[in-house]
């Protein structure tokens, strides 16, 4: 199996399982009870695990290999998914809130948010993986 393929498997695959169980549950479930298809909490496990596997990617480049490029990458992209870990421990405080029903917040919103900081989230993701595969 190469190793785009592991990739995809390990990191998108695995980041889609609460996503995944949540829509089949939806689809199964008989109609007088409902769910919503989609999360926020979901959605930030989601991003949760494609930062998590992009800095043990990061941090799996050989030593030697560090040239002052590879080393500012390696810095700005730590950087850059320890941000975003931050920004989905935000979300999932804000998901938290909107279970609070004297709490008012748009949902759908966050919701929305979420899924398109899942999105970049993938794109970096996918980014970090071809950048190391060349290391």
């Amino acid at each position: 199996m190469n190793n785009k393929m592991n990739w995809f498997y390990f990191s998108v695959l695995i980041a889609l399982l609460p996503v995944s169980c949540r829509l089949i549950i939806w689809i199964v479930l008989d109609n007088s009870i409902r769910i919503d298809a989609f999360s926020l909490v979901d959605l930030v496990a989601f991003g949760i695990v494609l930062h998590a596997t992009s800095l043990n990617e990061i941090n799996n480049i050989p030593v030697r290999k560090f040239t002052a490029e590879i080393r500012d990458w390696k810095s700005r992209n730590v950087n850059t998914a320890t941000f975003f870990l931050v920004l989905y421990g935000l979300f999932i405080s804000l998901g938290i809130m909107t279970e609070v029903k004297t709490v008012k917040m748009n949902e759908y919103i966050l919701l929305y948010s979420t899924f398109a900081l899942g999105l970049v989230s993938l794109i970096l993701s996918y980014r970090i993986y071809q950048k190391t595969a060349t290391i």
